[in-house]
């Protein structure tokens, strides 16, 4: 077994030169140790984050989660009172996952929602164990992929194009999580239940909306055509911003519950 001054050897002689030939790449790249401690990263990455480069975090981790001039920087203006539990919650996720990836060497996929710097973003992220010669695991090389939110109605109403939100119409907060939802294809009762208002004040909400659009009458499926071809149903309302992870292997997604359940 490699001690500690053997793995830190390792990193530093050839895990991080080898790394920094992809610095100034347009790829989300990481490399954190055993301890979970980030050891360098793509420029791209530390700027997905608020800094200019992987020095300013060398040695964080999700672990970190408490700190909060380091949460305040990462997450900006959604790092509050209230969000506090679940970032903390969301790095937990994470930090299960990379300790996975230590444990048995499995290679890691999942969809991280979050809202980095503050921009919600999706990613997909992949985990990757990295072997010493000697067979050991001594590091993980996380992978993202920036993927905007889409759903089945791009492939329907845009031939498998993203479509971004192109209406300059104004809209009130409420207007634009209901027109949101409706693009999403979430029924009005849903759509009542998820933001805690009754069914007449979503009917009131989607007669606005038409009057706003053109639409004749109360006309929601005319009103939920219209968005998604608008691109709402890619534009996630700040007031619904959630952090989730999305976890591909359904087995690995309960180990990672139970062992933050414990």
């Amino acid at each position: 077994m490699l001690t500690a001054i053997e793995k830190q050897q390792y990193i530093n002689e050839v895990l991080l030169p080898n790394f920094k030939h992809i610095l100034k790449n347009n790829v989300h790249a990481s490399l954190f140790d055993d301890e979970l401690r980030l050891k360098i990263c793509t420029d791209l990455s530390a700027r997905s984050v608020g800094f200019k480069s992987w020095q300013e975090i060398e040695n964080t981790s999700y672990l970190d989660c408490h700190n909060q001039d380091l949460m305040g920087k990462v997450f900006g203006k959604f790092y509050s009172e209230q969000n506090i539990p679940l970032l903390i919650l969301h790095a937990q996720r994470i930090i299960q996952l990379q300790k996975h990836v230590f444990k048995t060497g499995t290679i890691i996929y999942f969809v991280d929602l979050l809202p980095y710097n503050n921009i919600f973003t999706s990613f997909m992220v992949t985990f990757l164990p990295i072997y010493h010669h000697s067979g050991e695991i001594i590091a993980l090389q996380s992978i993202a992929i920036e993927n905007k939110f889409f759903n089945f109605q791009d492939y329907i109403y845009n031939d498998g194009r993203f479509r971004p939100k192109t209406s300059t119409v104004e809209l009130t907060q409420r207007e634009d999580e209901v027109i949101f939802l409706l693009a999403n294809s979430i029924t009005q009762e849903k759509i009542g239940q998820l933001l805690k208002i009754s069914r007449s004040t979503v009917a009131n909400c989607i007669n606005q909306l038409c009057l706003k659009f053109d639409i004749a009458g109360s006309n929601t499926r005319l009103l939920g055509e219209l968005a998604t071809q608008h691109g709402y149903h890619t534009s996630v309302p700040k007031s619904l911003w959630k952090p989730n992870i999305i976890i591909l292997d359904e087995e690995i997604a309960k180990l990672v519950t139970a062992a933050i359940e414990q």
